[in-house]
């Protein structure tokens, strides 16, 4: 077998055992690819929020080929602001559990 059908079959059988997880364990797995659980925040919050985020300055940024996002600690909450995905900003509060 060559090592091109050798790796579809690994890939075919592991998505296979990746269906067939409990559901808990899915769940995990998901939230671990996914990342950390936030809320956007929309409205005269985001507009308040973003107001402060200039005045503070951000702590990291990240970007790539379309967007940009920064990411700020304002009373002890992780926020992530996001341009590029459209007109306004995406401004998300980062949950912690």
């Amino acid at each position: 077998m060559s090592n091109h059908k050798k790796m579809i079959e690994h890939i075919r059988k592991r998505t296979i055992e990746q269906l067939c997880w409990p559901t808990e364990e899915l769940v995990k797995y998901l939230e671990r690819i996914h990342g950390p659980k936030s809320r956007v925040i929309s409205g005269p919050e985001a507009e308040h929020l973003l107001v402060i985020f200039k005045l503070i300055g951000h702590y990291a940024s990240v970007s790539n080929q379309r967007t940009q996002t920064y990411v700020y600690i304002h009373a002890d909450k992780e926020y992530h602001v996001t341009y590029g995905l459209g007109d306004d900003p995406l401004v998300e509060e980062i949950i912690d559990e």
